[in-house]
Order: structure tokens, then C-alpha cells, then sequence
């Protein structure tokens, strides 16, 4: 998917927000292996920033707190409950947002930058069309 242009349906989004949680949220298990459950919020980061910037920043709002919820409830204790024992649960929520305010701004301001490329790009070649005509030398007319 490129930035040109629209987002892509928010049907679409909603799905891929789902499974992109599901998808971190398997990831962390074999991680857990590897470090402390309590650094690897960081994994849901990745699905975060994709959404928010395919699909904006509701979207990527929601992707935040299906993310935290679902860090909180698989993997930090107590496990398979939504307790929030730490406050540090809640910086994780606030980063997940940041970073989906941040992703989702950058997005706009790309799409729009090339909206405007595109916009003048085709003022070029139209000016451009525009020149020749004037100078005779686009139409295969003129002296033989």
C-alpha cells in the first residue's frame, strides 16, 4: 500500500488491528524466553505504528488500548485478568498512543505532501503542453 491517495477501508482496518494484536501477542511468548515479560510491550509497538498510519489515528487509538489490554491480560500478573498492579502499565498505555499520534501524523503529512506533488506535477505538464503549442512545435503542424 502506498500513501498516495485515500486510507484503506476501515473494515479492513478494524481486521488487521485484531490480527496484528494476536499476532504480538504470540510473539511475546517465545520472548519470554529470551527476557523479563515487562520489556516486551515494545513487540505490540510494531502494530501500533502500522495501523495508525494506514488507518489513522482512531484507529491506531484503538489498536493502543487492544494492545495494552491484551499485554495486561496475557502476560503480566496476575495473568488472564485485567488488573493493572503496576503504574507502569499505564506508561506502556501512554507510549502505545504517543507512538500512534506520532505514526498517524507523520502519515497525514506524507499523504498530503504527495496529494501536492502530484497536484503540481501534473501544472508542469500542462505548462509544459502549454509551451510547446505556443512555440509550434506540439501539434505536427506549421511549415513543410
Amino acid at each position: 500500500m502506498r500513501l498516495r491517495g485515500g486510507r484503506p477501508p476501515l473494515l479492513v482496518g478494524a481486521v488487521m488491528t485484531v490480527i496484528l494484536a494476536a499476532l504480538c501477542t504470540a510473539l511475546v511468548y517465545p520472548l519470554k524466553q529470551v527476557t523479563t515479560v515487562s520489556s516486551l510491550g515494545v513487540v505490540y509497538l510494531l502494530g501500533v505504528i502500522v495501523v495508525s498510519t494506514f488507518w489513522g489515528l482512531w484507529m491506531g487509538v484503538a489498536m493502543s488500548v487492544l494492545s495494552a489490554a491484551a499485554f495486561n491480560f496475557f502476560h503480566l500478573p496476575p495473568v488472564d485478568r485485567f488488573t493493572i498492579a503496576d503504574s507502569r502499565n499505564w506508561v506502556a498505555l501512554a507510549t502505545f498512543v504517543v507512538a500512534a499520534i506520532a505514526s498517524s501524523w507523520v502519515s497525514d503529512v506524507a499523504r498530503t505532501r504527495a496529494v501536492e506533488a502530484e497536484r503540481r506535477r501534473g501544472e508542469a505538464d500542462l505548462t509544459a503542453e502549454m509551451a510547446q503549442l505556443v512555440l509550434g512545435g506540439g501539434c505536427g503542424r506549421g511549415r513543410r
